[in-house]
């Protein structure tokens, strides 16, 4: 693993999950109108009123500029990781698989 961050993959990564999580969520509360999470989206997507063309494009463009805002994050977690002593050996250590023995048929 580089230690240089990429930030445009993760930023279409996360822009493209929320984005596809609105439209899921829209195409449910379409279909099961009792269970609707409209209500909690309202503080969330300014400008988005439920439903037409114009406001689901709008919700749409919203989270997924949500998710490349978020994408900003991962960068000073990265960095504030380095800050904790100790806790960078961790997360590599842990994220590590030890290949001694596998296949060898031992």
């Amino acid at each position: 693993m580089s230690g240089r961050f990429k930030y445009l993959p993760v930023a279409l990564a996360l822009g493209g999950f929320l984005g596809v999580s609105f439209a899921v969520c829209v195409a449910w509360d379409a279909v099961f109108p009792q269970w609707a999470m409209r209500n909690a989206w309202a503080p969330l997507l300014p400008g988005f009123t439920w439903l037409s063309v114009g406001s689901f494009l709008l919700g749409l463009a919203e989270a997924v500029v949500y998710g490349f805002w978020l994408a900003l994050v991962v960068p000073s977690v990265r960095w504030m990781s380095r800050l904790l002593p100790g806790r960078e050996r961790e997360v590599s250590a842990s994220t590590e698989m030890p290949l001694a023995g596998l296949g060898s048929g031992s």
